[in-house]
């Protein structure tokens, strides 16, 4: 049978899928009585840039504009009712890389390549060399 490239094939899928959506913000309000996270900090956001990047004053006040209009996006996608979650989600990713881009555009070359070595997504972590996924026994393949 061909079990094991089912479960070779799917599991994979399914464990990105739970790393990314663990990392995903919800896209929906929280439920009454809880409270909502707190307000983005485009100051400190900032803030820490400069002290990290050696930004400019020039160069704080675009970084500053470019969070604010991408911050107001993202409420946007957030609190609109026409897409799915699935959509938000994959609307919210693509306000991020459009972030990092337009911050990129505004850095100096020293300063564009330690930025983007921090944001940078980490990779998943590597597999057992074994083959199996952590949890579940080694099926004999019957390749």
């Amino acid at each position: 049978m061909q079990i094991h490239k089912v479960i070779a094939t799917i599991l994979p899928t399914a464990i990105v899928l739970v790393g990314l959506n663990a990392n995903a913000q919800f896209p929906f309000p929280p439920p009454p009585g809880s409270t909502a996270p707190p307000a983005r900090n485009i100051q400190a956001e900032v803030a820490q840039m400069t002290q990290r990047y050696g930004l400019s004053e020039d160069q704080a006040t675009k970084v500053t504009t470019i969070l604010q209009e991408e911050t107001k996006q993202s409420e946007e996608v957030l609190n609109g009712t026409t897409l799915t979650m699935q959509q938000r989600f994959t609307r919210l990713q693509s306000l991020k890389t459009e972030e990092i881009s337009r911050i990129s555009d505004v850095l100096t070359p020293e300063q564009k390549q330690k930025y983007e070595a921090d944001v940078r997504p980490t990779p998943p972590a590597p597999s057992p060399a074994s083959g199996a996924a952590p949890g579940l026994p080694n099926l004999p393949s019957n390749q």
